[in-house]
């Protein structure tokens, strides 16, 4: 093989192995990613919530709702446990039927000397809806630039080495 054969042969090689790493990685990336942005929505949301407590008080706010498709939830009842929660965790919550899986947000307070546990729930399968779209975005974007950085390696490397080219033609070439 020739040097620039072999050049571009490892840069590519190189790239492929980056790629293969990326793509292997992506799914929990995106995983990691799509549950940091629910659960910091779940806190925005508790916020809200105690902030409509404060304002208008508790007892106008006693109630269990979940969402016509059932992909989010919200309950405020009071509780019988004296521990503290502030969690969040995946359960399954079965409703009219159908198990669903939720990411859930449980945390309790003192309102008045009583316990109440608020819930604020948001399901698995709309948190992951997003995954496909960004893998497959983020594939398109990476095959793109690996295909610039291997048309811009092969410029650069051609570059570099027409001197020793010219060299090889005039010298090497011309004495045989």
């Amino acid at each position: 093989l020739k040097l620039k054969s072999k050049l571009t042969l490892f840069n590519t090689i190189s790239k492929l192995v980056i790629v293969t790493l990326f793509v292997l990685l992506l799914p929990v990336l995106i995983r990691n990613i799509n549950q940091n942005f629910t659960d910091n929505k779940l806190h925005k949301q508790k916020n809200k919530v105690l902030q409509i407590i404060k304002a208008s008080g508790i007892k106008n706010n006693l109630y269990a709702a979940y969402s016509p498709l059932k992909e989010e939830f919200y309950s405020l009842d009071e509780d019988s446990l004296d521990e503290y929660l502030d969690t969040i965790k995946n359960e399954k919550r079965k409703i009219e039927g159908d198990t669903i899986e939720y990411r859930i947000l449980s945390y309790n307070f003192i309102v008045n000397k009583k316990n109440y546990l608020l819930e604020i729930g948001k399901s698995v399968d709309t948190i992951g809806e997003t995954t496909t779209p960004l893998q497959n975005i983020a594939f398109v974007v990476l095959v793109g630039m690996i295909l610039l950085t291997i048309l811009a390696d092969q410029l650069y490397s051609n570059y570099l080495l027409k001197p020793l080219d010219q060299i090889i033609k005039t010298k090497l070439i011309a004495h045989k």
